[in-house]
């Protein structure tokens, strides 16, 4: 979005450029990975990168949203920082209704805002008033609100005074709920969200911060780029510090506080959600490890929830994967659904939806549903990653939320329902509550607790210190790197230091440099027609290779820790057919070599009998060679029975795994079925090994 050019400085700036970044980003799970790798065989490469939701135009022939229908409020105040208002009064809005405040991006309107987010559908589904602050071109050139101007950042000043004034005149004109007032914002406005947090906490109870930066980041324009990108690095107590010096003489409890970060974020960058996190996680007073983290949407967006010592969520974090700089929205008619797709409102998740239930919500309009509490709420199923839970429909129903760990995670229509995107061996504790004809939740059932299968210490990650914290498995603070869960010091923030982490339980990491042993399953679903997998253990040797590792769907499998991966010591691995060593190339070619790692060897469950050397379906085979530094991209080549062939390509297979990217060679054509949840791609083989 564009540039945070302040009224005091009038000459127009550059734009905020909102680059897409094509670089593969590194999978959650190397067994993913590996799951990847193989259920792509059939093609000659792999597709173009994943897109990067950056600011994209409107699509192209959508229905334009309804406008909505805003009433702007002239006389609110003294107004110091001369903001517009706007108020959105649904048609049936109970006494005392909550509010929440919305503070626009850059270049965007409070109407813009109104009809893109989707908050006004569920201030209509809630009952709460919606308030929208709007800037003018005379305070800033771009739309921005002032957060890094101390004239518009403190209490009692310019832009942050005037917020609030909206809110008195809220509560004076339409009967709002004083202790139920809540903010959220996008970018400049984000930033802006947290000036009303740090600087009144006597007013708003809790809010929302979508691509924003920490209170006091910045208090000049050339600051708040830096800020901006790549991001001001400090300490949790000093950020903390920053939010009690904003109101000295507060004493009471500070506001709850939700950050979304779109992770190719290259405006304000993800560094600044760690940042936020470890200013709002101190100001509470809390550890920066979270109590819980879960999977939520359909973009398998990661949510880490960072608990009050009563249980209450103070803080929580929400990564949404592959989305650049915006608001995350999510078409549709759903319950979770909400929103239009138009530049910087990027199709992902519906964030309002987890805003307003954070904010406490969801059901406002009025008292709780009257339907009564389900009953004989039970586990049906579990796997690794999912837990199938069943109950007794109630009459009049028209759905029902799911609570896990004391969260609302999903709205389904009727039992039975599987919560999935968990994490092995790990515990929750599961309620739901019948949704009346209004949306709103009723009594809820009786806690049930459930645990997912598997070995809760089932992770080995080997990667440099930023993909660590990028990742999750690592915190940063005054430039040094700390694992997350035991603190443990990992060095220098940069991409020159690597360790390895085991996880053990989920979301808790020790340093693993001497050697990591994991046990698990990867994530997705194998083959129906699948034989059980075999598991092979292997050594921990120079090439640092983990293990043991599996690949879903595989009927038999090998794998080599090779200290050469290239065709001069792939040859060496037993794992091949001798009469394929050819290759396609000339053997005088110059070619790389040095590059340790992993060869995996194995066949999908196949009934051909036209070649089973070494006893294994030769029909159904395919190789895998994981260099040991994996840079997250990948190269899949051959074509059906020539699998070993171009597994010993020199003037292929050499360069890539040289190059840092994985290399498959299958023998036939899958048939793939993407999983939105987990990115994973189960497959069946093709019974005719031809493309289907």
């Amino acid at each position: 979005m564009p540039t945070p050019s302040s009224r005091r400085s009038p000459a127009a700036r550059p734009s905020w450029a909102v680059r897409p970044s094509w670089a593969p980003s590194p999978l959650r799970r190397l067994l993913t990975t590996l799951t990847v790798l193989v259920l792509a065989a059939g093609a000659a490469l792999t597709g173009p990168p994943p897109a990067v939701h950056a600011a994209p135009a409107a699509p192209e022939a959508p229905a334009a949203p309804a406008a909505v229908a805003l009433t702007r409020v002239t006389a609110f105040g003294a107004n110091p920082g001369a903001l517009g208002m706007y108020v959105y009064r649904p048609a049936s809005l109970p006494a005392a209704p909550p509010v929440v405040v919305a503070l626009h991006g850059c270049t965007q309107s409070a109407q813009v805002y109104a009809d893109n987010s989707g908050l006004a559908r569920f201030a209509d589904r809630h009952g709460f008033l919606l308030v929208l602050a709007e800037q003018s071109t005379a305070n800033n050139l771009n739309k921005c609100f002032n957060w890094f101007g101390t004239a518009d950042n403190r209490r009692g000043q310019g832009e942050a005074a005037s917020i609030p004034q909206m809110v008195a005149h809220a509560v004076d004109a339409y009967g709002a709920d004083a202790r139920r007032v809540h903010v959220t914002g996008l970018s400049a406005g984000g930033a802006m969200t947290s000036v009303m947090l740090a600087a009144y906490p006597d007013v708003f109870a809790s809010g929302a911060v979508v691509a924003g930066l920490p209170y006091d980041c910045a208090r000049d324009t050339s600051a708040a780029y830096r800020c901006m990108n790549p991001g001001v690095d400090l300490t949790p107590a000093q950020w903390a510090q920053r939010v009690r010096d904003a109101h000295p003489s507060w004493t009471g409890p500070w506001p709850r506080v939700a950050i979304w970060q779109g992770d190719r974020d290259t405006t304000v960058v993800p560094r600044n959600a760690d940042e936020l996190r470890d200013q709002w996680t101190a100001v509470h007073g809390l550890s920066q490890t979270p109590t819980r983290a879960s999977v939520i949407g359909p973009n398998a967006t990661r949510r880490e929830q960072y608990a009050a010592p009563d249980g209450s969520v103070a803080v929580e974090v929400a990564e949404v994967p592959g989305m650049g700089h915006g608001t995350p929205v999510d078409p549709g008619t759903g319950p979770e659904q909400c929103g239009a797709a138009a530049a910087y409102f990027l199709d992902t998740i519906c964030s309002s939806h987890w805003i307003v239930e954070f904010f406490g919500l969801a059901g406002a309009g009025g008292p709780p549903g009257s339907l009564p509490a389900p009953t004989g709420l039970t586990a049906t199923g579990a796997t690794d990653r999912t837990i199938t839970l069943s109950w007794s429909a109630v009459a009049g129903a028209t759905g029902y939320t799911l609570y896990r760990d004391g969260a609302p995670v999903a709205t389904p229509a009727a039992p039975p329902f599987t919560d999935t995107g968990l994490s092995p061996g790990t515990t929750h504790a599961y309620a739901v509550a019948a949704r009346d004809g209004d949306g709103r939740p009723g009594a809820p059932s009786g806690t049930l607790t459930a645990r997912t299968t598997g070995d809760s210490s089932a992770a080995c990650w080997t990667g440099n210190n930023h993909q660590h914290v990028r990742a999750g498995r690592a915190t940063t603070s005054g430039g040094q790197t700390y694992a997350r869960g035991s603190n443990q010091a990992m060095g220098l923030y940069n991409t020159f230091v690597t360790h390895t982490l085991r996880e053990a339980p989920a979301g808790y990491f020790t340093l693993a440099d001497d050697g990591c042993v994991a046990t698990a399953t990867a994530a997705g679903v194998a083959p129906a027609a699948a034989a059980a997998t075999a598991t092979v253990t292997i050594r921990a040797g120079s090439a640092g290779c983990p293990g043991p590792l599996r690949v879903p769907g595989a009927a038999r499998q090998r794998v080599a820790c090779l200290d050469e991966l290239t065709t001069a010591g792939t040859v060496a691995s037993g794992h091949t057919d001798p009469a394929d060593w050819a290759g396609l190339t000339p053997r005088d070619l110059p070619t790389p070599s040095g590059v340790p790692g992993v060869q995996i060897d194995g066949y999908f469950p196949d009934t051909s009998t036209t070649n089973t050397n070494h006893g294994w379906r030769h029909d159904a085979q395919f190789v895998i060679r994981l260099p040991d530094r994996w840079n997250g991209g990948l190269v899949v080549s051959g074509t059906p029975g020539n699998r070993e062939q171009y597994a010993n390509d020199r003037a292929i297979g050499d360069w890539v795994v040289s190059r840092g990217y994985a290399f498959a060679a299958p023998t036939r054509a899958t048939r793939v079925r993407p999983s939105s949840r987990t990115g994973a791609c189960p497959a069946t083989p093709s019974p005719s090994g031809t493309p289907v």
